[in-house]
């Protein structure tokens, strides 16, 4: 027996933040195709600033309104892009037959705020955001939304660069610490991959300063089998100096659809939200990045 309780996972509800820009509607057709692999909902969301007060050179503060106007068009900024992804609903094979009903809701306060905000109310299972820039990371960690709201989140966030389509995920990898904790993310992953059709590959990057490397990792892949039976799980060593790197080897060398990586304060990945990207990974990321919160199983 493992310490953990665990119900099969049922994707019903996907939140999708945009800014309206070429990544953000990327991501949101990405989004909406997953949706309907999902046989999910998708709900549409943007957050707008609130408008600063106005200080007078006597240094009073000047009451400022929110606008009904700039709701109103953000709303109707949503409704063009709902029709966009209608059009794609009908004009994609295998869309319609589970097209995702679309929601959507607009408002004010930071992104990462409102995103979690809406993600409670709805119930949602995951949110799916794209991330700016050429390719992915290296904007991504400079951008304040992304890493504010993972770094907050208490639920998973699909992060989709920007050039990158949706093709059928067949290849889930997850980048293991092999502690006991991750058995049960294994078993979360291993759900979504079943309703995907994929396989879960476990990847672990063994550095030189690993001790018991040999035991922990066979323990490990034990309660693995013990725990997940109906999904094809592989494993595979990496091994490297330095973390970093074999991350990067990861990412440039296994066949997969997904990256998934456990957000775990003060470790390796939480780092990479706290310093300069250049200093910690100097390549962006080819596919989409799973970051789920570490006591988001429990």
């Amino acid at each position: 027996p493992f310490p953990f309780q665990h119900n099969p996972i049922i994707m019903k509800t996907i939140i999708i933040p945009t800014d309206f820009s070429r990544a953000a509607e990327n991501a949101a057709l990405y989004g909406l195709q997953l949706a309907a692999g999902f046989k999910a909902n998708i709900i549409l969301i943007n957050a707008l600033q609130v408008p600063l007060p106005v200080v007078t050179p006597a240094g009073i503060d000047l009451p400022f309104l929110i606008s009904d106007d700039a709701q109103e068009e953000a709303l109707h900024q949503l409704e063009v892009l709902k029709d966009k992804l209608k059009y794609q609903v009908i004009h994609r094979p295998g869309l319609s037959e589970n097209a995702p009903e679309i929601k959507l809701a607009a408002g004010y306060g930071p992104a990462y705020a409102f995103i979690t905000s809406r993600f409670n109310k709805e119930r949602a299972d995951l949110v799916v955001m794209g991330l700016s820039g050429a390719g992915g990371l290296r904007r991504f960690f400079t951008g304040s939304t992304s890493r504010d709201l993972v770094n907050t989140a208490e639920f998973p966030v699909l992060l989709i660069p920007k050039d990158f389509h949706y093709r059928k995920i067949r290849h889930i990898v997850f980048t293991t610490d092999l502690i006991v904790k991750d058995i049960a993310m294994v078993k979360y992953l291993a759900d979504i991959a079943k309703q995907l059709g994929a396989e879960l590959k476990l990847a672990h990057v063994v550095t030189e300063n690993s001790t018991g490397a040999l035991d922990k990792i066979e323990h490990f892949l034990a309660a693995v089998r013990s725990t997940v039976s109906d999904v094809a799980v592989s494993y595979q060593n990496i091994y490297n100096r330095k973390e970093e790197n074999g991350i990067d080897w990861i990412t440039q060398h296994l066949e997969m659809d997904w990256l998934v990586m456990v957000h775990r304060s003060h470790d390796f990945f939480f780092s990479l939200f706290n310093e300069p990207f250049s200093q910690r990974m100097a390549k962006e990321s080819p596919v989409p990045i799973l970051v789920i919160p570490e006591d988001f199983i429990s």
